[in-house]
């Protein structure tokens, strides 16, 4: 097994909206190996994929080393995991030659979802409670995909809202279910509005007065991230908290898109620098939106292109990449802050690594983990 290897850096001090000096979080970073985190649960276990032989990526849990969860078509086979919870239970889907199923992990198998007239595709999120949310064809394999919770071995299908098809993103401890509706226009292109889904009933999501809008996650708190598109047609983050958005900006670029949320608000995900390149990562928190790369004190070599979940204990489940070396990441919290004679001169001194594209590119092409099925 192939040791990890463990490097630290700091957050600089950041101002508030006043003007103020605030002690923004100090973080280590530890490279996970060749692949991608996309989930991270309370006792820090982070789930994603990680590059095998002959360029096959297999679902993986990270703790410590690396748990290959294997394919449901053998080796020669791409899977990826998706969601986790605190029981070390994941899900996602596995790819052979072109067809997706979705999976979900417990008792140390790895099992394929789905049932009589239920054809999961892809499996998104899992609560602590094991209900499984994604996308599935109900009645006829090759139909049109649904959003469904799936629970206990009972599957139900979460309509569309009228749209053409739905895929479910994220479930909270209370069943409480975000995702997207998306519907085809004439030419190819897609429209897209976020849902979420409580007590049996789906409602759509009207954000900051927009009515394109993706959903990715949503805490136990009911509160709900994604992104919208505003009236200048750029996309933003967003955090929907007791039916009112808040628009969490951008670090510098016209986009920004949140993927995670924890219990206590903050918030990650990926935004364009000034430059309008590629993505970083980012932290919201205490109302302000970190760029992690520009605030890193050592980065060696390696920029974080997105940050995906944030555990209770701000633990963040990210990407990133050193030239063509791209690796899952786990980044700690610290209680250090740098000296204030150190911040100046890091503030005097540190520029944005320089960006070339709207979408990052990996050093070998794979399915988005984030997309819609």
């Amino acid at each position: 097994m192939m040791s990890l290897a463990r490097v630290s850096f700091s957050l600089l001090l950041v101002a508030t909206s006043s003007g103020a000096l605030a002690a923004a979080p100090n973080y280590s970073m530890t490279l996970l190996g060749g692949g991608y985190a996309a989930a991270i649960n309370d006792a820090g276990v982070v789930a994603g994929a990680n590059l095998v032989a002959d360029d096959y990526y297999h679902a993986t849990l990270f703790k410590g080393g690396r748990t290959d969860l294997g394919t449901l078509a053998g080796a020669a086979a791409f899977s990826y995991a998706t969601g986790l919870n605190n029981h070390g239970q994941a899900v996602g889907w596995s790819d052979s030659l072109g067809q997706k199923s979705a999976f979900v992990y417990r008792n140390g198998s790895l099992q394929a979802l789905g049932g009589a007239n239920f054809f999961a595709n892809t499996a998104k999120g899992i609560n602590d409670g094991g209900q499984i949310v994604g996308a599935a064809t109900f009645g006829n394999a090759g139909g049109p995909q649904h959003a469904f919770s799936y629970r206990d071995g009972v599957a139900t299908d979460l309509g569309t809202l009228g749209a053409d098809y739905s895929v479910a993103n994220g479930v909270n401890s209370a069943g409480r279910v975000v995702g997207t509706v998306s519907t085809y226009r004439q030419g190819g292109s897609v429209t897209e509005r976020a849902f979420v889904y409580d007590n049996g009933n789906m409602s759509a999501l009207r954000i900051l007065g927009s009515d394109v809008s993706v959903a990715n996650a949503v805490n136990d708190a009911g509160n709900i991230v994604g992104k919208y598109t505003a009236g200048d047609a750029s996309e933003h983050a967003y955090l929907y908290v007791n039916g009112s958005a808040t628009d969490l900006g951008t670090i510098g670029g016209a986009f920004s898109e949140a993927l995670g949320v924890n219990d206590a608000g903050s918030v990650v995900g990926v935004a364009s620098t000034a430059d309008g390149g590629q993505l970083h990562a980012f932290l919201y928190a205490g109302n302000q939106m970190l760029d992690l790369n520009a605030l890193v004190l050592q980065n060696y070599g390696f920029t974080v292109r997105g940050a995906y979940s944030i555990n209770e204990k701000g633990q963040i489940a990210a990407y990133g990449c050193k030239l063509m070396d791209c690796q899952a990441i786990l980044l700690d919290p610290l209680t250090a802050v740098p000296e204030p004679a150190s911040y100046a001169m890091l503030l005097a001194g540190l520029g944005l690594v320089g960006l070339a594209r709207r979408r990052f590119q990996p050093r070998r092409a794979v399915p988005a983990l984030n997309g819609a099925a």
